[in-house]
């Protein structure tokens, strides 16, 4: 179990996302994910969208009634189903060591879906790390994702990125974890208030105008990520 936000777990997990976009341990056509370890840790990342079958993932957008009640994003619910079966046999060992699940985008969301599976089927997981993820549920999903891994989940946002904004909140989605900013002053802000989120994004937004760039996409490269946690 990674004790509490581990800001050198959370370099090597954007590190590892990042790789992720280069190769894959196991694949379908719908999702990837590259395995590795950490210090008695196996680590999963899950690319974010590199393909147009990424975005017609993404385009699946209904929300599609899952286990007890809880509803989630069809597409990115069809997508972690693909992938189960190569996942379970991945570690052979009588005892496997507890997962790390990371990811980016949307990948990040398929990291959320992976993990609250595995907890379900009393998995260990040692922590979740994501990267600019969407919305992924509906408020069940939340209560429910919490429960189980409330604790040990870390979803990092830098500054306006418009993916961790979306789908809508007005439409019934929910995020579920523990939000952590990386706001435009600099640092590292964890359960931030909506207000200073409101006021980084805004000094986000036009900090990125100056430079002749989009907030809300400029800030959602996984590079960026990357950076930005290497600085903090």
């Amino acid at each position: 179990m990674v004790n509490g936000l581990d800001m050198r777990v959370a370099r090597w997990c954007a590190g590892l996302s990042a790789r992720a976009y280069e190769r894959a341990t196991i694949e379908t056509m719908r999702c990837h994910v590259l395995v590795e370890e950490f210090e008695g840790l196996l680590g999963l990342a899950f690319r974010g969208s590199a393909a147009t079958r990424d975005w017609l993932t993404n385009a699946r957008a209904r929300r599609a009634m899952i286990a007890g009640g809880v509803s989630v994003h069809q597409g990115f619910w069809e997508s972690v189903d693909g992938i189960i079966a190569q996942a379970r046999r991945l570690d052979q060992r009588q005892q496997p060591p507890p997962v790390l699940v990371t990811g980016h985008s949307k990948g990040a969301a398929e990291a959320l879906i992976y993990a609250w599976r595995l907890a379900r089927e009393g998995r260990p997981v040692a922590g979740v790390y994501t990267f600019g993820g969407p919305r992924v549920g509906d408020a069940g999903w939340r209560r429910s994702y919490d429960e189980l891994l409330g604790g040990v989940t870390w979803r990092f946002v830098h500054q306006a990125d418009g993916v961790a904004r979306i789908p809508g909140w007005l439409l019934g989605w929910r995020h579920a974890g523990t939000e952590v900013l990386l706001p435009a002053t600099g640092g590292v802000v964890a359960r931030p208030r909506w207000w200073f989120k409101a006021a980084q994004s805004l000094a986000g937004i036009w900090r990125e105008w100056t430079q002749g760039r989009l907030a809300v996409a400029a800030d959602h490269p996984v590079e960026r990520y990357v950076e930005r946690l290497g600085k903090s």
